[in-house]
């Protein structure tokens, strides 16, 4: 079975001729890209578990990635609630004393946003099976560096569209 992979394209002239740039840095389903200049782009692909960052940016034009991974907070008290109540990801019976890690409940990360100040956010959700708050709250982190860094701000119950 070959792989897939998707390349990137590039036009200098209005959509007029496109040169190919490279490729993207991973299979997966991509959910979005979000340029912020010519060189500065982020590749965000649909999470698969197991992965630890499905955010990717590219500062030379999509001729390479770097993965971003985001720093791990930790979680308010109603993390041991959601533990235990149920199964951890993997199926497992999860006992009343096990914690939910930061990493157990925010990761998949949504495209970014940039916004007219130069500030670029990234909202880190729960993905599909999310429990933590309900599974309604996302971690934002945002970057005023042109996302060299990205800082964590706290963190927000978001609407991302109910899939019903």
């Amino acid at each position: 079975k070959q792989q897939q992979s998707s390349r990137i394209y590039s036009t200098t002239d209005g959509g007029e001729t496109w040169n190919t740039t490279g490729t993207g840095p991973a299979t997966n389903i991509i959910k979005g890209v979000k340029y912020i200049d010519e060189k500065i782009g982020f590749f965000c692909y649909e999470y698969v578990e197991g992965m630890d960052s499905n955010l990717y940016m590219t500062s030379d034009s999509g001729k390479t990635f770097s993965k971003i991974i985001l720093e791990e907070q930790e979680l308010d008290s109603t993390a041991s609630d959601a533990a235990s109540s149920g199964q951890s990801q993997s199926g497992d019976t999860v006992s009343g004393d096990t914690k939910l890690k930061w990493s157990d409940v925010y990761k998949d990360a949504l495209v970014p946003i940039y916004g007219s100040d130069g500030v670029i956010t990234v909202y880190l959700t729960q993905g599909k099976n999310g429990v933590y708050n309900s599974g309604k709250t996302a971690a934002m982190y945002q970057s005023t560096d042109k996302g060299a860094t990205f800082k964590y701000i706290g963190q927000f119950e978001i609407n991302i569209g109910s899939q019903t």
